[in-house]
């Protein structure tokens, strides 16, 4: 998940903390912490204050001449640092709870709205056709991860076939995906006679 950071405590000098402003942290959790990745990576997160007891790392550059930069490709995200948790060592925890506080209201409907979609397509369709419809229609691809095709006689990944096949960038929330959502609001609003300008 990624995380607007507000403070960083520098190494070796933990009671320090310095203000940050701007810029978003990606961090990674570890399959030896799954209850975390349970708690944490969830739409209803959205809004709490959490830290992070993990050490704040650069994203790797360019490793070969005009090769794939990875922190290029974060920064395009406008996120500029990771963490990586691990398992749960004791104390302090590798994620702790300070507030359950609330973010931007629209953002928070939106994102219930999302989960709701997706509980309809998981009781309604099989899997794993439901993983794809909700990576298709909601950029949901983490429920694509280690999906096999469902054809005959193939061992590969739902997701090795997208890389493969140069569609991966349908698994995404695209441009595309906001101009047709936005088109949705606005003959809404319109039908409901709201004014132009709230629109």
């Amino acid at each position: 998940f990624t995380l607007n950071p507000l403070q960083v405590r520098r190494p070796g000098r933990e009671s320090e903390v310095e203000e940050v402003s701007g810029g978003r942290v990606q961090v990674t959790i570890r399959r030896t912490a799954k209850e975390l990745y349970t708690d944490f990576a969830r739409s209803e997160v959205y809004g709490w204050r959490i830290r992070v007891n993990a050490p704040l790392m650069a994203p790797p550059g360019e490793i070969n001449p005009h090769g794939f930069s990875y922190r290029d490709f974060l920064a395009d995200r406008d996120i500029y640092a990771v963490q990586t948790v691990a398992a749960d060592w004791g104390s302090p925890p590798p994620v702790e709870t300070l507030d359950r506080g609330e973010g931007f209201f629209l953002k928070e409907w939106a994102l219930a709205l999302k989960e709701k979609i997706l509980g309809v397509f998981v009781k309604t369709i099989p899997y794993p056709e439901s993983a794809f419809l909700a990576g298709v229609t909601l950029g949901v691809d983490s429920v694509l991860q280690n999906v096999p095709c469902v054809v005959p006689g193939h061992d590969r990944l739902i997701l090795d076939e997208c890389r493969v096949a140069g569609v991966t960038h349908v698994l995404a929330v695209s441009g595309q995906h906001v101009t047709i959502i936005a088109g949705m609001f606005l003959a809404i609003l319109s039908a409901l006679r709201i004014p132009m300008r709230i629109q």
